[in-house]
């Protein structure tokens, strides 16, 4: 039984001290200020683990198993510590945040899938002193670059499916799962993995993908897709992709129209295997759920001419065009060129010999995520001299602004330096 004679304590002329609980109180959330920072220091840890490539140095095969093995985080907890890390080194503001302590790392793990550099500040306003619990519900049903006034679609909140598997069937979706991102050249998240395998489920000896079934509203141009009952809307990206390639069902609602697919079977056939039934994308494997892509879009103007046609994996690469990571432009099939937007990889080129060619130096793409590595190791070199957090981070900020990251971690931390503020007396 808790004795309140503990609560207060006494000094040596017994006079009262902070009362026990008070102090408690107090320990507690400099424990959890800590937690935070740890928390956002970790995020940058992780970034710069993934440029360095640190697992390799280690033996192990994969970023996930070094973190499993070496510091007891399970894999579907790293899973989510990477894309919380990935989506804050765009995100300085909400970083700083959880540094110092205004908000707790459930909180960011919500609005990161939200957030945008464009919509920080008022994601950050709204979610401020509220729970986590607030955080998730004001979150559900907004996609990625949606401000928190923006209205809630109902149709895109994540669904909870519960799953108790079998060691042998658990063993068999992660060994897909592996062969998945094998394959895409990229991590799957849980959702996007079990969407793959659905998909590959239905797919077509040939390698075609099987064109989804869809309706569009001539009016308001949303779509939905149905299956088994269950209505789903589809989000942009996805509408955009069914306009390359799909079977479009006309008006359900009015007078019944007539059901017509974007390509023939012929063409569709043909321009299969002029890819030799692959996805057209540099350094991509699959070979499955290939959909027809329009390099100029229709809605700008682009027809179903040869030329203006490539085989994308519908999985990847097709979806990752129409949500803006990569870019497509040229002709085919032997003067197309690939541009990713988001992620640490060159610009290439195919050629008429169908290889890949490395673009010139000047037209490289720069990877965030050497930017961010950077970016750690000048603050941390900062940190080390004794400089405090937030004027190390403006400091690499400022000399980054100015120099850019092609220097050496060395320049870097000197040209930061000379831009921290000079010691007083």
């Amino acid at each position: 039984m808790f004795d309140q004679s503990t609560a207060i304590g006494t000094g040596e002329n017994n006079e009262s001290r902070v009362p026990a609980w008070q102090r408690l109180h107090g320990e507690m959330k400099s424990a959890t200020r800590r937690r935070s920072a740890w928390d956002a220091e970790h995020a940058r840890h992780l970034r710069e683990a993934e440029a360095l490539q640190l697992w390799t140095h280690f033996g192990y095969i994969s970023i996930l198993e070094y973190l499993e093995r070496e510091h007891g985080i399970e894999p579907r907890t790293a899973h989510d510590r990477l894309r919380v890390s990935h989506a804050l080194a765009d995100l300085p503001l909400l970083e700083a945040e959880l540094e110092d302590g205004s908000f707790q790392y459930s909180h960011v793990k919500e609005l990161t899938r939200v957030v945008t550099p464009e919509t920080e500040e008022d994601w950050i306003a709204a979610a401020r002193g509220k729970t986590c619990g607030e955080v998730q519900t004001m979150v559900a049903g907004h996609k990625q670059g949606d401000g928190p006034e923006d209205p809630s679609d109902p149709d895109l909140r994540l669904r909870d499916l519960s799953l108790k598997l079998p060691p042998q069937t658990l063993a068999m979706y992660r060994e897909q799962l592996a062969a998945l991102e094998t394959e895409l050249g990229h991590r799957l998240d849980e959702a996007d993995a079990f969407r793959i395998m659905m998909e590959r489920v239905r797919d077509c000896r040939e390698g075609l993908s099987t064109p989804a079934q869809i309706s569009i509203c001539s009016h308001c141009k949303r779509g939905w897709q149905d299956g088994a009952g269950f209505r789903a809307e589809l989000d942009p990206a996805q509408i955009e992709c069914a306009a390359c390639d799909a079977e479009h069902l006309g008006s359900v609602d009015d007078e019944p129209g007539r059901k017509h697919p974007t390509l023939s079977k012929r063409k569709r056939q043909r321009i299969l295997a002029r890819h030799h039934r692959r996805c057209a994308v540099p350094g991509c494997r699959s070979a499955k759920n290939i959909d027809i892509h329009h390099i100029v879009h229709q809605e700008d103007g682009g027809g179903h001419q040869d030329w203006n046609l490539v085989g994308l994996c519908g999985s990847g690469h097709h979806t990752a065009h129409h949500r803006g990571d990569l870019a497509i432009e040229g002709r085919a099939p032997g003067a197309i060129r690939f541009e990713w937007k988001h992620r640490p990889r060159e610009t290439a080129h195919v050629g008429t010999n169908g290889r890949q060619q490395q673009a010139g130096a000047a037209e490289r793409v720069i990877s965030r995520f050497g930017d961010a590595a950077m970016r750690a190791q000048a603050r941390d070199g900062l940190a080390g001299l004794g400089w405090k957090p937030g004027i190390a981070r403006a400091a690499v900020d400022e000399a980054i602004a100015h120099t850019g990251t092609g220097i050496r971690i060395e320049q870097l931390i000197h040209d930061a330096l000379r831009r921290c503020p000079r010691p007083v007396g």
